[in-house]
């Protein structure tokens, strides 16, 4: 099964292959679109929207969602943990301050 890459339009296999390969028959797959099924933004993006966490979106949905999994795993994480748990995104705008404070506050939001 190949795929096309949203950035560039080329061939991309691994992505289809991650999605559908051996034991993933089942498996639940949460995009940004499915965070805030009834409207209601999640604590999450409320921290990213209140903190300014969002620059030019090309890493936003990777950063919410990279996020989201983190604090489900670690509900209060530090700040190095944070940034060691965002280190496979890649964000082009900024230094990662504004992602960071976000995904802390958003830490403290889910926790209260």
């Amino acid at each position: 099964m190949r795929g096309l890459c949203g950035k560039d339009g080329r061939q991309n296999g691994e992505i289809l292959h991650l999605l559908s390969g051996p034991g993933r028959s089942g498996s639940e797959i949460t995009t940004i679109e499915g965070v805030a099924p009834d409207g209601e933004l999640d604590p999450v993006q409320e921290a990213f929207w209140d903190n300014h966490g969002l620059q030019c979106g090309y890493c936003t949905a990777g950063m919410i969602i990279t996020a989201m999994e983190l604090i489900e795993k670690n509900p209060d994480p530090s700040e190095e943990q944070v940034r060691q748990g965002l280190k496979g995104n890649i964000c082009r705008c900024t230094g990662y301050q504004n992602i960071v404070k976000s995904v802390l506050a958003a830490a403290e939001a889910k926790r209260s």
